[in-house]
């Protein structure tokens, strides 16, 4: 898998998980104490984003980092 393609499969499962978690980006980014814009970025798929960051939002989100990934489907 690409880069290009890991980007692609973050950015939707970021913003899935958000839309289910029902919050809005803004208080997603107040949450995470992490701008707005860099969270909008990773939706689109044209911000990249740190190991640090993807484990905050697995926590977050009570997922795996493997899932954000897209290593694995649970």
């Amino acid at each position: 898998m690409t880069s290009e393609e890991h980007l692609k499969i973050i950015s939707q499962r970021i913003k899935e998980l958000r839309i289910e978690k029902g919050v809005a980006v803004y208080k997603m980014a107040q949450d995470l104490k992490i701008g707005h814009a860099s969270i909008q970025g990773w939706e689109k798929g044209v911000t990249g984003i740190t190991s640090y960051t993807l484990v905050k939002l697995a926590k977050y989100f009570g997922v795996t980092t493997d899932y954000l990934v897209g290593l694995s489907d649970s």
